[in-house]
């Protein structure tokens, strides 16, 4: 009896993974679009415009900010070191 319930639980297994990963990988592809905001909207944030980055060997852009202790950083007070950069948001 277990030599043939392994492989059927392992079979089973493997073909829930598969059916999992077809459903996230297929679905809606429709382009998503971004939600219009009336020219007249009060708080209305100003458009971000793109900017090149800097070239392999150019020093960074200054950033400045708040750390997830609500402590001012600067990228320059890191100079000379490893940084890894994580920028996220809500929306």
């Amino acid at each position: 009896m277990q030599k043939v319930l392994v492989p059927l639980v392992a079979a089973l297994c493997l073909g829930l993974l598969g059916f999992v990963f077809y459903l996230f990988t297929t679905g809606d592809q429709k382009p998503i679009r971004q939600a219009q905001v009336p020219q007249n909207a009060p708080n209305r944030p100003p458009p971000v415009i793109a900017q090149p980055g800097p070239k392999v060997g150019e020093p960074a852009p200054e950033i400045k900010g708040e750390d997830v202790d609500g402590k001012e950083f600067a990228l320059s007070d890191y100079k000379g070191k490893v940084v890894v950069l994580d920028f996220w948001g809500f929306w």
